[in-house]
């Protein structure tokens, strides 16, 4: 049976669509439905969604049993169908995007904070020439501390505050 996608006007032809292509699309669409309801409901907000599908992604928290889930992920699909679904795609794609970048600094971070407590002094001259703004008394005294922490228990909570001051300087405020 051969499908043709009735959006034709103007005496253009007919595009044909097949069922394997339908159903791979109502898929997609269904995943992105179900990828909504793991989103936080702030993340949810932003997400430029109809009453009836939010109304839909929110009544999934109350669902426990599977075979009902899967159902209800179906109609989940189904909804989708009707919303804007380029518009909610760019939306979760921007999303991803910000928690991405977000890692990747939490790397840097991280990464100067292991540089900064195994390096010598030439790695916190590096950190003070590319942020300038960092109080240099308080940056020595972290590394300090942590580098004489390092093997004891008190190894980890050093570690974080040398980290909390990386962010603040990285973020080009002022630490505490």
């Amino acid at each position: 049976m051969k499908e043709f996608n009735q959006s034709s006007q103007d005496g253009e032809e007919d595009e044909y669509v097949s069922k394997t292509r339908m159903k791979k699309e109502a898929q997609a669409l269904q995943e992105l439905a179900v990828h909504l309801t793991t989103l936080k409901a702030e993340q949810l907000a932003q997400v430029p969604l109809s009453a009836d599908m939010l109304r839909a992604v929110e009544e999934t928290k109350n669902i426990k049993k599977n075979e009902a889930l899967r159902r209800h992920y179906q109609f989940l699909g189904k909804v989708m169908r009707s919303e804007d679904h380029e518009a909610i795609y760019a939306a979760v794609a921007g999303m991803k995007e910000e928690q991405d970048r977000m890692a990747r600094l939490f790397h840097v971070m991280e990464q100067w904070r292991n540089e900064l407590i195994s390096g010598e002094q030439d790695v916190l001259e590096r950190f003070i020439d590319e942020f300038p703004q960092t109080d240099r008394q308080q940056l020595r005294y972290l590394v300090r501390s942590a580098k004489g922490a390092v093997g004891s228990q008190q190894a980890a909570a050093h570690a974080r505050k040398l980290f909390r001051f990386i962010r603040d300087a990285m973020a080009g405020r002022d630490a505490d």
